[in-house]
């Protein structure tokens, strides 16, 4: 019985695609050697036609030379007489002077010299011309080979394909059977580690012991009554109804409001306190001189004037609002952001202090942050 691991099936897939690639760039090699003569074989073909042409012209050249000289040298053997180009009389002819170009045997110096030239061109040309032949036909010699070995990598390209897809479906079903086992091994611990705190948790007596029953507290007694008197205050200050005495409750780690514990209380009852006592904690510690950021966030303080859940939670008939913003309005040693649906009063908002934020551009200040730009369509 053969055991394959992941490790192996991974060399596997490795030299499997090493071979593949090997054997593809060796097909690109002879794709690239057989396209490359194809072109170069084009290219002689052009050059040999216009090389014929070429060709063809030296053999006019020297057709028109070679008859020039005859012409050169039946004139010389004429009697001399009047000259054929100027019409001078044999007297009056001087071939050695500038006023006349009808020296033969100069023309025909010159015809020879130029039929010497063109031959000279004509041989090289016919030289030029054999050597591309010769390169022509060792291009169409090659082709066959190079076919030949062309076709034999896409056979073996051929035959290792299916080999190498099955190598890496195998490969691809082993990582995902490691996933699975990673991913069950992780359950499986994450579940003994619960079975154990679960034991440790049923070890534990089931009723806590006398001296545990109070929750530690760093603060004392006397910090605290400072603490809910400050905040008594500041929720008579804003009419908050019912605000006889206020204390902290170290059991349930919550205040209690003229003997009402304050979780008890509806939601939006529990808003305005819970702002209560985060502007409370505000100044309390700087009366003390202790260190805070100096701004207070308050999320809906006021929902109790639009959503009461029942009746005692209702403060839609009291003046808790006015005097809420008028508290925080005239104070300017802090920074207060109330995040809420309910508008203040004309009078709050007139106050220097005091910063509306209308969510329009045309109006006021936008925001907490300038709006951001439009994106462009």
């Amino acid at each position: 019985m053969r055991f394959n691991t992941l490790e192996v099936e991974r060399t596997g897939l490795q030299q499997l695609e090493f071979e593949f690639r090997e054997i593809a760039a060796r097909r690109r090699s002879y794709r690239t050697a057989i396209e490359g003569a194809d072109d170069r074989r084009a290219e002689i073909e052009e050059l040999l036609a216009r090389f014929a042409l070429l060709s063809l012209s030296y053999e006019s050249d020297l057709r028109r030379l070679e008859g020039l000289r005859e012409a050169g040298s039946l004139l010389a053997a004429l009697v001399p007489g009047r000259c054929p180009l100027c019409g001078a009389l044999p007297d009056h002819q001087n071939p050695d002077g500038d006023d006349c170009d009808g020296n033969v045997e100069v023309v025909v110096t010159a015809t020879d010299a130029e039929t010497s030239k063109i031959r000279l061109l004509a041989k090289e040309l016919q030289e030029t011309v054999d050597q591309l032949n010769e390169e022509s036909a060792e291009l169409e010699a090659s082709k066959p080979g190079l076919q030949e070995q062309f076709t034999a990598t896409e056979v073996e390209l051929s035959r290792i394909t299916p080999t190498l897809q099955g190598q890496r479906a195998t490969y691809l079903e082993f990582t995902e059977k490691r996933t699975s086992v990673t991913a069950a091994i992780s359950l499986f611990q994450t579940i003994s580690d619960l079975e154990q705190r679960k034991a440790e948790f049923e070890k534990e007596p089931s009723e806590p012991k006398a001296s545990s029953a109070q929750p530690a507290s760093g603060l004392s007694e006397s910090v605290l009554d400072q603490f809910s008197e400050h905040m008594r205050l500041l929720l008579q200050a804003w009419k908050f109804p019912e605000t006889e005495r206020v204390h902290f409750d170290r059991t349930a780690k919550d205040f209690v409001i003229s003997g009402k514990p304050r979780g008890s209380r509806g939601k939006g009852m529990r808003a305005i306190t819970h702002s209560a006592f985060n502007i409370s904690l505000l100044e309390f510690t700087r009366d003390k001189d202790l260190p805070h950021p100096g701004f207070v966030v308050l999320d809906t303080p006021l929902l109790a004037y639009r959503e009461p859940e029942h009746d005692e939670d209702d403060l839609s008939e009291t003046d808790l609002r006015d005097h809420f913003y008028e508290y925080l309005s005239r104070h300017d040693d802090r920074q207060v952001i109330i995040l809420e649906n309910d508008t203040p009063s004309e009078a709050v908002l007139a106050r220097s202090q005091t910063i509306f934020f209308t969510k329009n551009d045309q109006l006021g200040r936008y925001g907490l942050f300038p709006r951001p730009p439009a994106k462009a369509g």
